[in-house]
């Protein structure tokens, strides 16, 4: 029985190529060693991502990305809620209903046959790498720099 395409890739590219948008805030953080778990996290997210992507077909590649996609978004969610400020809590809060919003519309986009789901599954992932670079510039750090705001 053959496994069942979830598209095609002149549709999965661009999904394929965000899933490498989560690699960004690795490198635009502050390489230290107390971020070395996020940024392994983040790297095998990616790469777990971009490799179903590439055939997204119904097999082991998507239960494996599923299973990282729901650890990278609990690990985040909860460092997220623990370490923004306040004030900046409501960047990160408004930007998490975007993603649900956008995760639901890929959703239900995909299941009425309308190709608009890959494009809100691409904002789906450029709305997790935002909050993502947030969360890790707010990340504890071992050595934290003297500021004015501290």
């Amino acid at each position: 029985m053959p496994l069942k395409k979830i598209a095609s890739w002149t549709d999965s590219k661009y999904i394929t190529v965000s899933s490498l948008l989560f690699t960004l805030p690795i490198l635009l953080n502050e390489k230290e060693k107390h971020m070395i778990m996020p940024s392994c996290l983040l790297f095998m997210t990616s790469m777990v991502s971009a490799n179903f992507w590439r055939n997204p077909l119904y097999d082991w590649r998507r239960t494996m990305d599923l299973y990282f996609a729901k650890l990278s978004f609990s690990y985040f969610f909860i460092h997220g809620f623990l370490y923004i400020p306040y004030p900046h809590k409501w960047i990160a809060l408004l930007n998490t209903c975007n993603i649900a919003y956008c995760y639901h519309q890929s959703n239900s986009e995909y299941e009425k046959k309308n190709k608009n789901w890959i494009w809100y599954h691409v904002g789906f992932h450029s709305a997790l790498t935002f909050n993502i670079y947030y969360i890790l510039k707010y990340f504890p750090r071992k050595y934290p720099k003297l500021t004015l705001y501290n």
